[in-house]
């Protein structure tokens, strides 16, 4: 399934003018990303407009902060050779307002006589703003078609950096996003609510946002112009930032238990996190309450780790797949267990690809089996066909192309084939914030059509998979992952599926699994994968052991 769409090529005087508005010397990195997405569409005119702020600063000592770490961030990863492209990331504090009172002040701090006159003279005018500037150009909005309000309010203090980078501080596993669409009266049109997975770092999480707001501004503004606003813009609660602005006392919390372990982790004692695979049984019978113990641990080689298990029953015979990650060649591919009298016989590597493989989703239809693993550097979603299981393994259909999915499942529900998979929409190399669901008549077609409230899950707490999506007491029932600060795969959670139809999608918690850790060899610090068959269940742990093979400062999932 091609991603990309055709432009539309139309005269100067057919498109529509998209008014940027900022408050910075320096253009936050949402504005450039966006600036991009709309000039690469044929549709739009774009201006920035930067207005100056007259708003006072009675608190600059988060700015210091703030602006200071952002510089000591670009330095370490100088110093490790791994600097991202972090560009993007505006420093400029001009943006940020800290006055605690919501009173508008009765000269508005953004005037600007040009933005009134684009306005007066583009009927088809999109405004888009910080929400700094919301009440400041009310007076202005009813000369433009639309406005898109981009950030989350904290505690009456005006949307900045500061206040974006304030989860971060806090140590807090997520950040929230909010895009606000107002017509031209100032009621709500559309509010679209998510949150991405916390890094430690403050500038990659800076960056994952600022990807993030551009994305989900631009769909907005083409559902303005479009007018097919679709389930993905119905919701209504807005919200705001959890996390109290950061004081110094924070500041040095964040150093001493977020960044300094994590450098002494990697470079000092030389620790990451590796995974190790687990089968047990469903004992009491209820899933609800179970508690994973281990019956049978699947023991790691030397710089190697398995993680993602899928187990597999064919012909009286119980097989576990998973991902074989070697350090020293930084990726993985699929690997093969045969599990009998509480043993595991290796049996070895059944798919190798270029790329870095995992999540070796095996299920059987019309009793031939099929493989839908993770290989989201392939930009593909391919499906597999066993032509001597388990070993032999040849490719039958890709299913989707110009993609970035990760953990994808496939499910028969209602007549259909559903394909639920993480994609990485805001190019953000990150996988762990959206879920969008497809459809289609046959499990190998290479046309899916996508579910019209994409993403249907926008919570990086609950929207990655943490395997297949399964039938259980009669409710169909999705294993999450729960992120953690820094974390990737803290915890796993099982969601119920209460709605699924061409239309609609909705889901309600079950339970979150607990982990008897004592019944563990090694500390565990983490929980990502979860599969349940015929009353066994598979999953893995995470556990900080010492890497002789490549190094990174940024983690990548398994």
């Amino acid at each position: 399934m091609e991603t990309q769409q055709q432009p539309v090529h139309l005269q100067e005087d057919e498109r529509t003018l998209v008014i940027i508005l900022s408050s910075s010397f320096d253009v936050p990195g949402y504005v450039v990303n966006l600036c991009a997405l709309l000039k690469a569409d044929d549709r739009f005119n774009v201006q920035v407009l930067r207005l100056p702020n007259r708003h006072r600063l009675k608190n600059r000592l988060p700015v210091v902060i703030l602006r200071a770490y952002l510089k000591l961030e670009a330095s370490l990863f100088r110093l490790a050779s791994t600097a991202p492209n972090y560009s993007s990331i505006g420093t400029d504090m001009q943006t940020i307002s800290l006055s605690k009172t919501k009173r508008v002040e009765p000269r508005s701090p953004f005037q600007s006589d040009e933005l009134r006159q684009l306005l007066r003279e583009h009927d088809r005018s999109i405004v888009v703003c910080p929400s700094n500037m919301k009440e400041s150009i009310a007076a202005d909005r009813q000369f433009s078609r639309a406005t898109v309000v981009v950030g989350v309010a904290c505690k009456g203090v005006v949307s900045g950096l500061v206040t974006e980078s304030a989860a971060t501080f806090h140590r807090q596993a997520t950040s929230p996003y909010a895009v606000t669409t107002l017509d031209e009266h100032g009621d709500v049109r559309a509010r679209v609510i998510g949150s991405i997975a916390n890094d430690t770092w403050v500038s990659a999480n800076l960056h994952t946002l600022h990807l993030k707001y551009a994305k989900v501004a631009y769909s907005q503004v083409r559902c303005i112009v479009d007018e097919s606003w679709g389930e993905a813009a119905s919701d209504s609660e807005p919200i705001e930032n959890s996390a109290a602005l950061p004081r110094f006392t924070t500041f040095v919390r964040y150093l001493t238990h977020g960044v300094l372990p994590r450098i002494w982790r990697k470079y000092a004692v030389r620790k990451q996190v590796s995974w190790q695979v687990h089968i047990s049984s469903l004992e009491g019978g209820v899933l609800e309450k179970l508690v994973l113990k281990p019956c049978l641990t699947l023991k790691n080689p030397e710089r190697r780790f398995f993680a993602d298990p899928f187990l597999a029953s064919h012909q009286q015979e119980l097989y576990c797949f998973f991902e074989d990650y070697n350090f020293s060649e930084g990726r993985a591919c699929i690997s093969v267990a045969r599990i009998s009298d509480h043993q595991a016989q290796f049996l070895g590597r059944v798919l190798e690809e270029p790329h870095h493989l995992s999540f070796p989703n095996v299920f059987l239809v019309d009793d031939q089996w099929f493989m839908l693993p993770e290989g989201s550097r392939s930009g593909e979603i391919r499906l597999y066909h066993a032509v001597n299981f388990p070993f032999d393994w040849k490719l039958h259909q890709v299913l989707m192309k110009n993609v970035s999915a990760a953990d994808s499942t496939l499910t028969f529900h209602d007549g259909k084939w559903w394909l639920a998979t993480n994609l990485d929409s805001a190019n953000d190399r990150a996988h762990s914030s959206e879920l969008h669901l497809f459809f289609s008549d046959s499990f190998d077609s290479s046309e899916w059509t996508p579910h019209p409230g994409n993403p249907v899950v926008k919570d990086a707490l609950s929207a990655r998979n943490a395997g297949p999506i399964f039938y259980y007491g009669g409710k169909l029932i999705r294993p999450v992952q729960r992120q953690g600060f820094g974390f990737y795969g803290k915890a796993v959670g099982l969601f119920e599926i209460t709605e699924l139809s061409t239309s609609a999608y909705s889901e309600r918690l079950l339970s979150d699994l607990e982990v008897c850790a004592t019944k563990f060899e090694v500390p565990i610090y983490g929980l990502h994968h979860f599969h349940f068959l015929n009353g066994l269940v598979a999953f893995d742990t995470g556990s900080y052991v010492r890497n002789r093979g490549k190094y990174q400062l940024t983690d990548e999932g398994s």
